[in-house]
């Protein structure tokens, strides 16, 4: 008798109430397919693109990590020139890039010039694991964007993860109930309205300043603490390319040489003792080198800044590890950014 209980249980119980699960988790998660999960500013960019709104003659789309993030939702760059925010963060990498750019050209045409103003971390990082599941593949979900990432996950990239048999069968069945983070609670948040989803493509709206107050430095000269030494040797680990990273730069570039798109990279300011490292041993411009060759096969227009050679940032002038302190060193870089990309946007071809 037990035994027939117990057969009766696991054999066909729990079967039936696994399959109840299943069926309840992808009912919800397809109520709530509209409302795509909105947990940092790439989600809300890529969600303000979806709404396929026609942008015009765009002079330049600014893309960049945090520390450009920081300034262009902020200021006013260049106000008499359309010029679109795609600035996100590291996470993403450079795919995240050219996934944004591309479900950008869907619905609208190739802008002037883009400007990349970033840390280098930026243009070596890939992402992967939980990052990568966080900031790629539940952002970016349309057939097209699937095609790229796979592509380039599969062929270029050997995933970390270990296997496992929920992993396995998440891949490719793609239940609810193993992402019930991504398909059912943050679609769930976004659709009760307690975030804010949207996301303006645009530029801030405060005035550049151009008459700077050195007054407002605090005499954080001797600041330095361990922390920021730790800071500094991670960063340094950064400075150097990968084969999946080059793929992926020369997907974007080939992307960008088709739509005639003139492409400017302007590294964001570096923290100096970190700066004067890398140029002293020549890591930065062997850098560069290898973007420029990889830019120069796809017959790509290239050009380089660096606001560090304009001015020395202090590691004072910094908070974490890509922000530059609040006050008289952000004002800075907002000015020399707007002032790059009017040089940018007027200059001759």
């Amino acid at each position: 008798m037990f035994r027939n209980n117990l057969i009766n249980f696991l054999f066909i119980k729990v079967p039936i109430c696994i399959c109840v699960c299943i069926f309840i988790t992808e009912l919800i998660a397809m109520s709530l397919s509209n409302y795509r999960p909105i947990r940092h500013g790439l989600d809300r960019k890529v969600a303000e693109i979806e709404l396929q709104n026609i942008y015009g003659d765009v002079d330049l789309i600014l893309f960049g990590d945090s520390i450009t993030k920081d300034i262009a939702d902020e200021y006013e760059l260049s106000p008499s020139k359309n010029i679109l925010n795609f600035t996100t963060n590291r996470a993403s990498g450079i795919i995240g890039i050219l996934l944004l750019y591309k479900k950008y050209r869907i619905s609208n045409k190739a802008p002037k010039h883009i400007l990349i103003a970033s840390t280098p971390s930026l243009f070596s990082f890939i992402p992967k694991g939980e990052t990568k599941k966080l900031y790629i593949s539940s952002v970016f979900k349309s057939d097209i964007d699937i095609n790229i990432i796979n592509y380039v996950y599969e062929n270029v990239i050997l995933d970390e993860e270990k296997f496992n048999v929920v992993n396995y069968i998440n891949s490719n069945l793609k239940l609810s109930i193993f992402n019930l983070k991504y398909d059912i609670i943050y679609p769930f948040i976004n659709f009760c309205g307690f975030i804010n989803s949207g996301d303006s493509l645009f530029i801030g709206n405060k005035e550049v300043p151009y008459n700077l107050n050195r007054a407002e430095l605090k005499d954080e000269a001797n600041a330095e603490n361990t922390s920021q030494n730790e800071i500094k040797l991670e960063i340094e680990d950064d400075l150097f390319f990968k084969d999946s990273s080059k793929f992926v730069l020369k997907r974007l570039f080939k992307t960008l040489k088709n739509d005639e798109v003139k492409l400017h990279i302007a590294w964001a300011p570096l923290r100096n003792t970190f700066y004067n490292k890398i140029t002293i041993n020549g890591r930065l411009e062997s850098f560069e080198n290898i973007i420029q060759k990889l830019a120069q096969r796809e017959k790509l227009e290239i050009s380089f800044y660096d606001f560090s050679k304009m001015t020395s940032f202090p590691d004072s002038a910094f908070r974490g590890k890509y922000h530059l302190t609040t006050g008289y060193w952000v004002k800075h870089y907002a000015y020399l950014l707007d002032k790059n990309i009017g040089l940018i946007i007027n200059m001759k071809k």
